[in-house]
C-alpha cells in the first residue's frame, strides 16, 4: 500500500505542479457496499451444508458491508484527485441445536467480515456556482480480515487475503468546494476486483471444508458490488 501511496503523492504534485490556484479539502464520511461475491457465497453454502443435521437458524450472505470513511483531496482546473481510507464491515451467523452440540461448546456462530484499505480518486468536475458533479473512478486497495467465536465462546481474529479492484461511477458535490467553507459530496460506484480473493483462511478459522459437493474446491471467488459514499469536508479554498 505505501507504494501506492507514494505513486499518489507523485501524481497528486505532477498535477499540481506550475497551477497557480487549486483548493484542499478534507472530511469524513459513511459509506458501504451492496455485495455479491461468490467466494462469500461459496462458503456460506459449504458451511451449512456441513452441519445440516444440527444447524436450526442457517447462515447466509451478508448483504451490505458498511462503516467510516476519511479523506484528503484537492481540485485544480476542475480535476479531482483524492486519498482516502475506508474501514467496512459485515456480520453473519449461524445457530445449532443446543442438544446436538458436544457439551461445552457453543450453539452459535458469530462471523465478522471486515473490508478495509486506502483508495485513489480522479474525477472531473462539471457544474456551476453551488452544485457540481461528475465522472469519478476509484481504485480500493483493500484486506478482508475475520473475527469469529472459537467452538468454545472465545473470540478468533485472522486475516483472509488482499484485495485490489476498480470502481467507476458518479459523484455529486453540494456547495462551494473552491472557496473556503463547507460541504457535501455523494459517491455512487460499482466496484469489482482484479482478481478474485482466496477465501481459503475463513474456512480454516471456521473449521470448514474448502471442497464443493463434487469435491471441487471453492476458496477463490470474485468479490464486487454497488457502492454508496455520502460525507461532509472541509475546503482550505483556493491557494
Amino acid at each position: 500500500m505505501k507504494r501506492f501511496a507514494v505513486l499518489f503523492i507523485i501524481l497528486t504534485f505532477s498535477v499540481l505542479h506550475g497551477q497557480k490556484r487549486f483548493s484542499l479539502y478534507t472530511g469524513a464520511g459513511y459509506g458501504g457496499i451492496f455485495s455479491s461475491s461468490a467466494g462469500i457465497d461459496y462458503f456460506v453454502a459449504s458451511y451449512n451444508d456441513q452441519r445440516d443435521k444440527v444447524i436450526t437458524k442457517k447462515m447466509e450472505s451478508p448483504g451490505m458491508f458498511d462503516g467510516i470513511s476519511l479523506h484528503l483531496g484537492t481540485i485544480t482546473n476542475r480535476v479531482v484527485l483524492e486519498f482516502g481510507y475506508f474501514n467496512s464491515s459485515a456480520k453473519i451467523f449461524a445457530e445449532a441445536d443446543p442438544a446436538k452440540v458436544p457439551a461445552g461448546t457453543i450453539s452459535r456462530r458469530d462471523i465478522e467480515l471486515k473490508y478495509s484499505g486506502i483508495q485513489f480518486s480522479i474525477g472531473w468536475l462539471f457544474g456551476e456556482e453551488v452544485i457540481f458533479g461528475g465522472p469519478i473512478l476509484e481504485f480500493p486497495i483493500a484486506t478482508f480480515k475475520g473475527e469469529t467465536t472459537t467452538i468454545y465462546g472465545k473470540k478468533d481474529d485472522f486475516d483472509i487475503d488482499n484485495y485490489f479492484g476498480m470502481s467507476p461511477g458518479v459523484f455529486l458535490m453540494l456547495g462551494t468546494p473552491g472557496e473556503t467553507g463547507a460541504f457535501f459530496t455523494a459517491k455512487a460506484t460499482y466496484t469489482f476486483g482484479l482478481g478474485n480473493p482466496d477465501w481459503g483462511l475463513l474456512y480454516y478459522n471456521t473449521q470448514t471444508s474448502p471442497d464443493g459437493s463434487d469435491g471441487v474446491p471453492l476458496q477463490k471467488g470474485p468479490f464486487s458490488g454497488f457502492t454508496f459514499n455520502a460525507s461532509l469536508s472541509f475546503s482550505l479554498g483556493c491557494i
